[in-house]
């Protein structure tokens, strides 16, 4: 129920977006332009209701999806052309035949489009194609050997990004040698029986791999992602930990497990058995989840979820609901790192955001 409200909600602000672009270009009396924003905007809101769900192809979906951004971008590059007062205030000024007036007009709405368009491209290539390695060197107590982690989170594949993706990405971290890979939810955001094809590229890692779950994977039935990712070489941490190299890796699973009542956190259970003093690092998905529920119990948090914000106002949004969007944070008594992610969900748009695998460097430290 609340997801549907969640969708009707950004439906209803996706029309209005889309209207005020239209009242922006037709001034250039393009043909048929009403018909073509009624129809985009219908086909934009079928794609917003099956987001969590399959009931259109899923490359139709992904070609919507990509019209999405081109929406916000255009929104935007017309709302800063608004808000500076371009036409009123230069053009009025400084023309005084009305003729030429009206053709600067035309020339200001065409330069604004074109920036909006500029603006769709750069968002759709930080997401899909501009993977950066974010290096972050972090000190632990009773650290005794140090270690070089791959931290990744938010793939989100499935819809959009793929196996070839994964691939990518999985080459990217062979060649950095590290220890082993953290993998931190939302990993797979779509029915399992697509999902198949695309996770191949697990068994690939050269360096262990050990992973928590994300939200996204309680959408598509938790069982059932549970039970395919036991397929592949990687380590699931069910509220488990693991001694490995000097460290207590320590993760649990996502806070959505605690609405739908499977599969949910249990930090005190994911603690039991550890009687060493070796660092413990947690992973968690949602870093709300750390601010929340996690005391002095670890010395380190790993979370992702945020996506760093994707883009503004979004980041706003994600930062209300969970206080961090991305880096590394001292808190009172641990540290948290939160990564941007890799993925995207629904339209692929990062801005100020970059898609990150990150390489932590952990070193020992006696404070």
């Amino acid at each position: 129920m609340k997801a549907n409200i969640f969708f009707l909600a950004l439906s209803i602000n996706l029309s209005i977006l889309n209207f005020y672009i239209y009242e922006n270009l037709k001034k250039i009396k393009i043909k048929f332009l009403g018909l073509f924003f009624i129809i985009l905007t219908s086909f934009q809101i079928i794609a917003i209701f099956s987001l969590r769900s399959t009931f259109i192809n899923i490359n139709l979906q992904s070609i919507i999806n990509t019209t999405i951004v081109f929406s916000l971008c255009m929104f935007f590059s017309f709302f800063i052309k608004d808000m500076l007062f371009v036409s009123k205030k230069v053009i009025n000024k400084k023309v005084i035949n009305k003729d030429r007036r009206n053709f600067l007009k035309l020339g200001v709405d065409i330069w604004f489009l074109l920036l909006g368009f500029l603006l769709s491209f750069r968002a759709i290539y930080n997401a899909c194609f501009d993977v950066v390695i974010n290096r972050v060197d972090i000190n632990l107590k009773n650290l005794k050997n140090d270690l070089k982690v791959a931290m990744i989170s938010d793939l989100h594949l499935g819809k959009y990004l793929r196996g070839d993706f994964l691939s990518k990405i999985v080459k990217k971290i062979n060649d950095e040698n590290v220890d082993c890979v953290f993998i931190v939810g939302d990993l797979i955001d779509i029915e399992v029986d697509y999902a198949k094809n695309d996770l191949n590229a697990l068994n690939k890692f050269n360096s262990p791999v050990f992973y928590v779950t994300g939200n996204h994977e309680y959408y598509y039935g938790i069982d059932k992602v549970i039970n395919l990712l036991k397929k592949y070489n990687i380590k699931i941490l069910n509220n488990e930990n693991v001694n490995f190299k000097g460290i207590n890796i320590v993760g649990v699973n996502d806070l959505s497990g605690l609405k739908i009542k499977k599969y949910p956190p249990d930090l005190k259970k994911a603690l039991s058995g550890i009687k060493n003093n070796d660092p413990k690092i947690l992973l968690a998905h949602q870093p709300k989840y750390v601010n929340n529920f996690v005391k002095d119990e670890v010395d380190l948090c790993l979370c992702g979820h945020t996506h760093g914000g994707s883009f503004f106002p979004m980041s706003i949004l994600v930062y209300l609901d969970q206080k961090f969007l991305k880096g590394l944070f001292k808190l009172k008594d641990k540290q948290l790192f939160v990564s941007s992610g890799l993925g995207f969900w629904g339209p692929p748009i990062r801005f100020f955001a970059p898609s990150e695998i990150a390489i932590l460097n952990l070193k020992g430290s006696n404070e």
